[in-house]
Parts: structure tokens; C-alpha cells; sequence
């Protein structure tokens, strides 16, 4: 048995980053450690720590060491209580142990860190096609049709058709073959290695995907979020990274900055100039062997390109945290900020004496929301074309803390009274600290000291961060090395954490008063500065989270000195300025302007929509088009009258199925729904032709002459009522246009009528 060894890095060093780290207990030697190396190779390693915990209370073996305790920021004599094995920790654990909750790999990290010389992993992406046991996909009751994988070389370039226990025997060899050390799908943690591992099982075959022949292990997760119940799984491949890269596109907001709907493969395909073969997915069915094979290929190397762009990021993001790639991709919300928050707390002897909700149980109750968060408003609707600008405070949250110095142990709170939306900063020089009142309207005005006698923990990370950042971007426009752009994005990424991690209940490391700060402090910022605005005799058009649109008639600058104490950096507080070719800003429904929903045409030229007005999923692609083709006219000072009057039946019946499909979910027994209603209307056409309606299924359907028809029951576009997708455009186009539906729907061929809408 050896120890790890670790390797100072540089950035001129090779790549470092262990693929994964396994915990295992040995009855001889302990806790041990298995890491499997970029390539395969294995190892089972002592590692340099025992497991252990700290104790309140005097505990067999412990030793007393002081240590500061997270919410009282006192010294305590504590027991130090190191164990044999991980299994003998959780055994001992009780009310008075500290940080043992702390997964051994986790501690490892924190106070050691892995750091080993390696390649770039091999990827392999794979797509499996299916036949549908019923409505929607059911990964437990779906047959495999075919599969298909993608990687950089073309002989693993392969599609597997046939009855499917040869299409999976076949690709389950290959698999061993090609031993990658990436795995990836596109939703194959809800589906792909659901449904493989199901098929396998019903043909008796053993479904062995781990480097050492072992069945992948599904970690299924159910809890609560905004109210409504949630499915997270984790796919576990022994000596292998599975990497489903929807989980990467779901949380990617540069998605969500350039419109994205649904994030499907498809869709993420297109944004990425890919040239997906797309298809009706009612007609699988009826695809033949060159098209089921080019559609299927098509995934597999659409997937593959995509998780490349991810992967390198996060590789970037494991070799400077010094972690195995898979704690990245495998991460949850809070691992990362506890690692580089635990790493700076053990170098000042501080520990963990209770959870974020345990230290600050005023903040957290069940049902409501911790804190206030930012206020986004619309103050006007219309087409503005001339002077229209943006400003937004640079890295805002990431330079509100360093700028602040929050931290978890520099903000402690005072008291919380009642709420009078004001705002107090008193420095006291004498004792370094700042005491600063905000106002949250879920809590009241909240009270606290920050200390700013030397830099916080979290401050000292972010400062790294973005010292190492402002270096990968200058090697980026130097080299246009990909490289140095990931590393500068994963940067990124890590940054922006620290404020969502401080606003978790269980965050082990969290301080909810700092998400506080982070949400109060540029409520002031951005108030302040639109008043600037308004004195100035500019026109405010809508503000979000940390920046506002306006039109200018005179440039102004705001100086953060005007509302912040100078005891703060706020050299780090910066506003930046930049044009926009134009913006349209929707109404609501009931005729006020829409907060959040708009439509943008950048500097570049560049048209995105915003807000579920324009961009909601129960809007059909058909309404989608036109309204890409209304801003189009408008933001060119074009009529829009025509653009109304060309959108004819003839038009509109030139478009694919899909661009008509809606889509209404079954959320309680398909019989209990009123005879009258639209669901119980697509249920009995579905049961009729011999297709069962469940609760929880998803119906795909257009609106035809003869009513609403499940889109897998048409055969005949022509049925389409256009004259619905009609009253759908003039509905949107007069929140856009600010003219009554009754004003704008005689440019519509026909009589468009103004219907109630799922």
C-alpha cells in the first residue's frame, strides 16, 4: 500500500485530473481508496487521513484540539475522532458529532486534494431508438430497436439494427472494446440506461458497462422543488464517467439568454450550428433502414459534439480544483463551495457546528422563500428603436462579495426588525466592521456585522478565481487555444456558485445572510441608478435581476460611492453600458407592460425573445415563426400590416406537422376530466384507436376542423384549422403591438375569432 502524492501545478504543468475515486472499507487496511486513471488503468490506494469527525462531548480515542466554531466564531476544545474505516464513523456518529456528515471522498478533497498526471478522456456517445410500449416513452416497458455511438475515430462510428437482444449483445461488445473512459448521452439518466438496462434484464443479459464488468448502479432521488415533486438520477459506471450532457444544457444559462424552449438535443444541436436530421416522431414507425440509420447516427454524433464543448469545461473545472472529473460531472449544487470554502476553513482551524437552516432558522421555513430576491418591473410596452441601452453591474454577485468581503465568517447577524425598506451603514473603524442594516420584505430589516479585519475565505477563492480567469482569457485571444476559453468559462462557473450555495438550507459551510447581502445590495445599486437615469431625463423601459433597458437622451455615469460607505472595495463595483439595435416589450394579459418579456435585437444584429409571452412552451412553432417574422418588420421600421395579411392558410399549411403541435399533460385520472373539456376529447379519440391514456402521460396535438386531434392520429395536414393558429398570432401580435385583438384581426385571412388557449 502507498499514499497519494501530490504534485504542485502550474498552468505551463500537463493536464492533472483522476477520471473517478471509489471508497471502499477493507478489513485489514480500512478505508481505502480506488482511483481509476484516464485509460482504465486501477488502482487501490491507503490513503493519506483516517475518516474522522469532531465531537462536542468526550468520545473514545478522541483527541481535544481546539477549533472556531461557524456560528458563534468562538475557540472550543472539541474531541478530534479518528476512525478505522468510514463504516465505523457512520456507525459512531450522534447529536454531538461535527462535519460527519461529510462523505470520506469529500473530506479527501477538502483536506488533501487529488492531483495525478493525465490525457484528455476518451469519449464515447451513444443513442438508442425504440418502439414505444404505449403514448410517451417508458423507459421500464420500451423496446430497442437500434443503437448508435460517435466518437473521433470513424471505425467507432457504428449503428446496431436488428431483433433487439443481437442489437444489444452486439453493442455491449463493442462497448468493451472501445473501454472509454466518457460515456455520454443526451437524457440518458431518465431514459437511455433506464430502458438498456430493463431490455437487458427481460433477454438475461447482463448488462456489464463498468470497467470490471459490473451493472451500471441508478442513484434515484426524489424531493421537492417550487412546490412540485422531482426525479433527479445519477448513473453510476464503475471506472467510467456517465455523462448525460441534457443535465450540462439544462443549467447552461446562455441558453436560456438566447431563447431556448424545450433544450432537447435538437434544439441544443441547432444552437450550435450541428445540423441535427430531425423528424416527426410520430412516423418512427414508418422510417425505412437508411433513415432510421442516418437519423440515429445523427444523435449519436449530435450528442457527441455537444458534450465535447461541455466536458472540456468541466475537465478544466476538476484539474483546478485538483478533483477526480467525475465529482465534477457527477457534482451536486453544494460540492464545489465546500470544497473551496472547507479548504480555507481547515487553514484557519474553523468547523462546521451546524447547518445553514440549523444557524439561521429565522430565514428558513417551510413553503416560503429565504430571502427577497431581485425586483424585476416593466415600466412601459411598445417599440423602441432609437437610444436604446443596457447596464448592468459586471460580475455582480462575485464582485459583491469580494467587494463587501462576505464570507461565512465574516457576516454575523445582529438582529432582524421591523421592516421599513430602508437602508443603514455604519462603520466603526475602532474594530474594523461594518454595521449594515437592509431591508428584505420576507424577513424585515435585517441587521448585520461584516468583519473587515482581514479577507474572508470566500473572498480569498474568488479573488483566485479571478485572477486565474483574467489569465485563461488573455491566453484565449493570444493562442485561440479551446483550452485556455474552457478553463476561462469553468472559472466562470465556479464563481457564480457561492450565491446560490449560501441560500441553501443544508448547506454545511452556507451563511443565508451573505445571498441576503447579495440580492439587498443591488436592489440599492440599480434603484439608485435609475434615478440617476430619470433626473437626467432618460426613459426606463424594464429592469431585471442586475441591470435595467432604457432609452438615452443623456449619458450619465453612477459612481456605487453615492450609496456605499468607502470602507468597501468598491473599485470592484462596476457598471458597464452596451446598445441594442432595438426592443419590443410585450403587455401582459390584462394590457399592462410585461416585466421580463421582451424582445431584443443586440448591436451584432441579433434577435432573441424573452419571457413566457413570446417564449412559453405552450406556444406552437407556427406562432413561433410568425412572431420572429413580426419583430423582424418592426425592428426595420417595416409595415406591419403586411407581415399580418401575408401569414395566409396557404402560408401556413407549407409547414412541417410539428410546427402545430401543443402539448397537454394528464395530471389526474384520464376518466375524471369533464366530458366537455379538451382532455377528455383527446383521451377518447386515443382510446378509440386502441392507444391507452395514463395519468402522467404527455399528449402531442393540433387543432384540426374537426376539433383537437392527438398528432399521432393525423394523417392529413390539410385538416389543419388554420384559422386557430391564426387567432394564436393575432393574440400575441396584439400584446406586441399594443392594438385590440378586434383591431388586428381583420388583416387576418378569414374570420379569425379570439379563442381561450391551453
Amino acid at each position: 500500500m502507498v499514499t497519494i502524492i501530490t504534485i504542485t501545478m502550474t498552468l505551463k504543468n500537463r493536464k492533472r485530473c483522476l477520471l473517478t475515486v471509489e471508497t471502499i472499507d477493507n478489513f485489514d487496511y480500512g478505508t481505502l481508496i480506488k482511483i481509476t486513471e484516464v485509460g482504465g488503468k486501477q488502482r487501490t490506494i491507503q490513503p493519506p487521513i483516517k475518516p474522522y469527525f469532531y465531537s462536542k462531548k468526550p468520545h473514545q480515542n478522541g483527541k481535544i484540539v481546539k477549533r472556531t466554531f461557524l456560528s458563534d466564531l468562538k475557540e472550543h476544545d472539541v474531541y478530534k475522532v479518528e476512525f478505522y474505516s468510514q463504516r465505523d464513523l457512520e456507525k459512531a456518529r450522534n447529536q454531538h458529532s461535527l462535519e460527519a456528515n461529510l462523505p470520506f471522498k469529500m473530506r479527501l478533497a477538502i483536506d488533501v486534494g487529488y492531483r495525478f498526471p493525465s490525457a484528455f478522456p476518451k469519449v464515447l456517445a451513444w443513442d438508442c431508438e425504440t418502439k414505444l410500449a404505449g403514448l410517451n416513452p417508458d423507459p421500464n416497458r420500451d423496446q430497442i430497436i437500434s443503437i448508435a455511438t460517435w466518437s473521433e475515430k470513424e471505425e467507432e462510428r457504428r449503428f446496431f439494427y436488428g431483433d433487439t437482444k443481437k442489437v444489444i449483445t452486439e453493442f455491449l461488445e463493442f462497448w468493451r472494446k472501445v473501454n472509454a473512459d466518457v460515456p455520454t448521452e443526451f437524457y440518458g439518466r431518465f431514459y437511455d440506461y433506464i430502458v438498456l438496462l430493463n431490455n437487458c434484464h427481460q433477454y438475461g443479459i447482463k448488462c456489464a458497462l463498468g470497467r470490471d464488468g459490473t451493472e451500471p448502479f441508478v442513484l434515484k432521488k426524489e424531493f421537492e422543488k417550487l412546490g412540485k415533486g422531482k426525479t433527479e438520477n445519477t448513473i453510476y459506471i464503475k471506472g467510467r464517467v456517465a455523462f448525460d450532457v441534457h443535465k450540462e444544457v439544462e443549467s447552461d444559462y446562455t441558453l436560456t439568454l438566447a431563447g431556448f424552449k424545450t433544450r432537447g438535443l435538437k434544439e441544443t444541436g441547432r444552437h450550435y450550428k450541428l445540423q441535427p436530421v430531425e423528424i416527426d416522431y410520430e412516423k418512427m414507425d414508418k422510417l425505412s433502414f437508411d433513415e432510421l440509420k442516418d437519423y440515429n447516427l445523427s444523435d449519436a454524433r449530435v450528442t457527441y459534439e455537444i458534450s465535447l464543448i461541455y466536458l472540456r469545461t468541466l475537465y478544466e473545472i476538476a484539474e483546478f480544483l485538483d478533483i477526480p472529473l467525475e465529482m465534477v460531472v457527477q457534482r451536486a449544487p453544494s460540492h464545489i463551495a465546500n470544497i473551496l470554502i472547507g479548504r480555507g476553513f481547515a487553514k484557519k482551524g474553523i468547523i462546521s457546528d451546524g447547518v445553514n437552516c440549523e444557524r439561521f432558522p429565522q430565514f428558513f421555513k417551510v413553503g416560503e422563500k429565504a430571502i427577497q430576491g431581485a425586483e424585476p418591473r416593466c415600466f412601459r410596452s411598445g417599440v423602441f428603436l432609437e437610444n436604446v441601452k443596457h447596464k448592468d453591474f459586471n460580475s455582480m454577485y462575485v464582485n459583491i462579495n469580494r467587494a463587501l468581503n462576505l464570507s461565512p465568517e465574516t457576516v454575523q447577524l445582529i438582529e432582524i426588525k421591523e421592516y421599513t425598506g430602508k437602508y443603514r451603514f455604519d462603520y466603526q473603524k475602532e474594530n474594523q466592521r461594518c454595521i449594515v442594516e437592509v431591508p428584505d420584505n420576507h424577513i424585515g430589516q435585517v441587521v448585520v456585522s461584516i468583519d473587515l479585519s482581514q479577507k474572508g475565505v470566500m473572498v480569498e477563492a474568488l479573488d483566485e478565481i479571478v485572477k486565474h480567469r483574467i489569465e485563461a482569457k488573455k491566453l484565449w485571444r493570444e493562442t485561440k487555444n479551446p483550452k485556455y476559453d474552457s478553463k476561462q468559462i469553468g472559472l466562470k462557473l465556479i464563481g457564480n456558485i457561492f450565491f446560490g450555495y449560501n441560500t441553501m438550507p443544508y448547506a454545511i459551510y452556507g451563511n443565508v445572510l451573505i445571498g441576503m447581502l447579495d440580492t439587498a445590495i443591488p436592489r440599492l445599486l440599480i434603484n439608485a441608478s435609475m434615478k440617476q437615469e430619470e433626473d437626467a431625463g432618460n426613459i426606463l423601459l424594464e429592469v431585471d435581476t442586475d441591470g435595467y433597458w432604457y432609452i438615452e437622451n443623456k449619458a450619465t455615469q453612477f459612481n456605487p460611492a453615492s450609496v456605499l460607505p468607502s470602507c468597501f472595495n468598491l473599485d470592484l463595483i462596476k457598471q458597464e453600458k452596451e446598445d441594442a439595435d432595438g426592443m419590443i416589450i410585450l403587455k401582459d394579459k390584462y394590457g399592462q407592460p410585461a416585466a421580463k418579456s421582451y424582445i431584443l435585437k443586440d448591436a451584432e444584429g441579433k434577435i432573441s425573445k424573452h419571457g413566457s409571452s413570446v417564449l412559453g412552451r405552450h406556444i406552437p412553432l407556427i406562432v413561433d415563426a410568425f412572431v420572429d417574422e413580426l419583430a423582424e418588420a418592426l425592428f426595420n421600421k417595416q409595415n406591419y400590416e403586411d407581415v399580418l395579411r401575408s401569414w395566409t392558410r396557404k402560408k401556413i399549411l407549407g409547414y412541417p406537422l410539428k410546427a402545430f403541435i401543443s402539448t397537454a399533460k394528464i395530471t389526474k385520472n384520464p376518466d375524471d376530466y369533464e366530458s366537455s373539456s379538451i382532455y377528455a376529447e383527446l383521451v377518447t379519440q386515443l382510446r378509440k384507436n386502441g392507444i391507452n391514456v395514463e395519468w402522467g402521460n404527455t399528449i402531442s396535438y393540433v387543432k384540426t376542423i374537426r376539433g383537437y386531434t392527438p398528432s399521432i392520429l393525423l394523417n392529413d395536414t390539410s385538416t389543419i384549422e388554420t384559422q386557430y393558429y391564426q387567432s394564436r398570432m393575432c393574440d400575441v401580435a396584439s400584446r406586441i403591438l399594443g392594438i385590440p385583438f378586434k383591431d388586428l384581426k381583420s388583416y387576418f385571412e378569414g374570420n379569425t375569432k379570439l379563442e381561450l388557449f391551453l
